[in-house]
């Protein structure tokens, strides 16, 4: 730092992460298609405690999403990032070869010293001082001495993985071998940070990667990662029934929205297939009228749509609209449909044809 006339600095160079977290290793995951990025250091898990010291100066957090705020609120395992901002742009690029961890430089005063006057002051330098300015030299003066120490720790890339993003996971889970739930590798604990590898609608493919910097590979079953509540649903097909999974959002005080579709073999009773991944705020619906079955194309089978986004005021809310397919029995995504605000289907459609009618609202007074 620049040294003033009054001012004297003492620097010292320090680590940014704390010695008792002994971290050598972190994970950097790049979310397809985004500027999203996480990272997550490697950490004793009794070290786990600093994940929720999320704005305090020169504390460590666990693992960090940047740019800008995570989607948690209630242990907030994902915190604003202390990473430069040169080596963040490198991250989005996914072309760095290191990243830099700096936090704040900390001023501590540590004294004042008192300078004598070298000489007695002048008619001018009396008047001057009667002013406020007042010559060091005829009046002596006071150098404030502090101490200032500066925090980094620099990272390079130990080998590229394809990581999509950080998942945490809020309760322990089983991590099965491979995509089916008949061999258990282990147990992972409740506040475990896992990289993602790809992700379907029924499991999460990641490698759990220790403090040494080892990787066991494995899955995860999305059942087991999030703790839903299921409600079967009144709607139904000769064919399926259908239950929603719930989630509330820690974000706001809003009723629970919907996260996942389970179709279920009627006859059966076994699951045929399970859908994810679908943006929904709260709907209006009771949660066992949540989903509702409509032909939405007019092919002669039944096809099922859920609320979608609110859009806001006015009339500009959608429903996701999953189109049955016939050949490969399962309900798929149509994203045109999706995509067009306060649809209402005509049923008496004839020769093919889609009509779709914007609903009108009464404005609000």
């Amino acid at each position: 730092m620049p040294e003033a006339e009054t001012s004297r600095f003492k620097e010292r160079f320090e680590h940014a992460l704390p010695k008792s977290a002994d971290i050598t290793y972190a994970v950097v995951s790049h979310e397809p298609g985004s500027g999203g990025n996480r990272v997550y250091f490697l950490v004793d898990k009794d070290y786990r405690n600093y994940r929720t010291d999320v704005n305090s100066e020169n504390k460590l957090c666990v693992a960090y999403a940047f740019p800008g705020w995570n989607d948690y609120s209630a242990s907030q395992p994902f915190c604003r990032t202390n990473i430069s901002n040169e080596s963040e742009a490198l991250l989005k690029q996914r072309t760095m070869a290191a990243f830099t961890v700096t936090w704040q430089p900390r001023k501590t005063y540590l004294s004042t010293e008192t300078i004598r006057p070298q000489r007695k002051p002048t008619a001018d330098e009396v008047g001057a001082c009667a002013l406020g300015v007042c010559s060091p030299e005829a009046y002596g003066k006071g150098v404030n001495h502090y101490e200032v120490a500066y925090y980094a720790d620099r990272f390079a890339l130990d080998r590229v993985r394809p990581y999509q993003t950080i998942l945490y996971l809020a309760k322990e889970v089983p991590l099965f071998a491979r995509a089916e739930r008949d061999t258990i590798l282990t147990r992972l604990d409740a506040g475990t940070y896992v990289p993602v590898l790809s992700t379907d609608a029924q499991w999460y493919e990641i490698e759990r990667v220790g403090r040494d910097g080892s990787i066991t590979h494995g899955w995860i079953d999305r059942d087991d990662a999030v703790a839903v509540n299921w409600v079967a649903q009144r709607a139904r097909t000769r064919n399926f029934q259908f239950r929603v999974a719930f989630i509330e959002d820690e974000l706001t005080s809003d009723s629970p929205h919907a996260v996942a579709i389970d179709i279920i073999d009627r006859k059966s009773g076994v699951r045929t297939q399970v859908i994810r991944d679908f943006d929904s705020d709260p709907g209006f619906a009771a949660p066992a009228d949540a989903l509702r079955v409509v032909d939405a194309n007019f092919d002669g089978y039944p096809d099922i749509a859920i609320f979608g986004m609110s859009g806001g005021a006015g009339p500009n809310s959608t429903e996701n609209v999953f189109l049955f397919d016939a050949a490969r029995r399962r309900f798929v995504f149509d994203e045109t449909l999706s995509g067009l605000s306060q649809i209402a289907i005509d049923s008496r459609a004839r020769n093919g044809k889609l009509h779709y009618q914007t609903r009108r609202t009464k404005p609000e007074r």
